[in-house]
């Protein structure tokens, strides 16, 4: 269960969620054109996790990445969005943790 301290702020989310969905800022570049950099994106744990959606994926090392899940005959691995990324396509690490999908974004005004 999450308190006060554990967040910058407490934000509400205009779609319907799970009790463990959160909110994280877009860093970088990496799913431009749909997502900028300062985006908010409304993350939601339930659920299965499909082709083409827009996940957050946890290495076991710790670090976390948001990316586009590709789920095809060659195998499951992550797409970034913005066609000038280097390396858009990320294979999975073994024992990575998709930690749940996003399921609304915006942007403060």
């Amino acid at each position: 269960m999450f308190t006060t301290g554990d967040a910058e702020a407490w934000l509400p989310c205009p779609l319907t969620h799970g009790p463990n969905a959160y909110i994280l800022r877009v860093e970088g570049e990496s799913m431009m054109p749909e997502y900028h950099d300062g985006d908010l994106i409304f993350v939601d744990q339930r659920g299965a996790y499909d082709h083409g959606d827009d996940i957050i994926v946890r290495s076991p090392d710790g670090k976390a990445t948001f990316k586009r899940l590709q789920k095809t005959n060659e195998g499951t691995y992550l797409l970034a969005l913005n066609p000038s990324w280097p390396d858009r396509i990320i294979r999975i690490p073994e024992e990575s943790q998709i930690c749940g999908k996003v399921i609304f974004s915006g942007r403060q005004r």
